[in-house]
């Protein structure tokens, strides 16, 4: 069973100091991008349920295909460019929703 770890790329075997220092790793290495990253709450939480989607679902985070191991699933998110998040209302967002704070966002349209 893989330790599901915050600070471990979703992308690679590399490890860093914080869950900051992870998001940055993988936007230089690998152009992730994080949504909405200006109302993220809970960065450790979003990394960490993403990394499970990844390490025990072997599921890509962006066409939702699961795969029979994660070596295989991280040679396809690598080769086909998915080193990201769909983020896609009714597949994917509202799964991610409790990590975001958007009460300052719809504040501003309401």
């Amino acid at each position: 069973q893989p330790e599901i770890n915050p600070c471990q790329s979703l992308f690679d075997n590399h490890v860093s100091d914080t869950p900051e220092l992870n998001l940055e790793y993988m936007q230089s290495k690998f152009s992730f991008y994080l949504p909405d990253a200006e109302y993220i709450t809970d960065l450790e939480g979003f990394l960490g349920y993403a990394n499970e989607k990844v390490r025990l679902g072997n599921m890509c985070l962006y066409c939702q295909k699961s795969f029979a191991s994660t070596g295989a699933l991280l040679k396809h998110m690598k080769d086909k460019e998915h080193c990201k998040i769909l983020y896609e209302r009714g597949v994917d967002q509202e799964e991610f929703d409790v990590f975001y704070d958007f009460s300052e966002a719809n504040r501003e349209f309401l």
